[in-house]
């Protein structure tokens, strides 16, 4: 599970981080979690778009920012990344200009630069709460 910093003001951290730092201030117990499983190559991505994947796609999954519930975000941007390629090697400045623009949020989204890194938090194999992690 992932949570970035929003439009502005203060980091905002996932209800299971709260809950383990003893926070009860703004929990979300409602909160959606990412299902188990396996994140596969959707078949809809183009032939540079599957490209694109097998290079970030290991990154991210190693780093825990795509799950399950992100293969949709995460292949539009691997179809972003391919028109931006492409009209980098057509010189075609202005649309290399607005494709980088619509990249950049994807970028923060799986932690693809190091800005991003620095506000993402993942869930890994931890317990919930305090009194978990004492007891174990």
């Amino acid at each position: 599970m992932r949570t970035s910093r929003g439009s502005g003001g203060k980091n905002r951290h996932s209800s299971a981080l709260k809950m383990l730092r003893g926070s009860t201030t703004g929990l979300n117990l409602e909160e959606p979690v990412s299902p188990d499983g396996p994140v596969t190559k959707p078949g809809w991505l183009s032939k540079g778009a599957g490209e694109v994947w097998d290079r970030l796609a290991p990154i991210a999954i190693t780093m825990g920012t795509v799950t399950a519930a992100d293969v949709m975000a995460f292949g539009t941007m691997c179809e972003l990344q391919t028109a931006l390629e492409h009209a980098v090697r057509k010189g075609e400045d202005v649309i290399v200009l607005r494709i980088g623009n619509a990249l950049r949020p994807y970028y923060g989204m799986f932690g693809l630069e190091p800005t991003s890194r620095s506000r993402i938090h993942v869930k890994r194999d931890e317990p919930v709460s305090k009194w978990d992690r004492a007891l174990a």
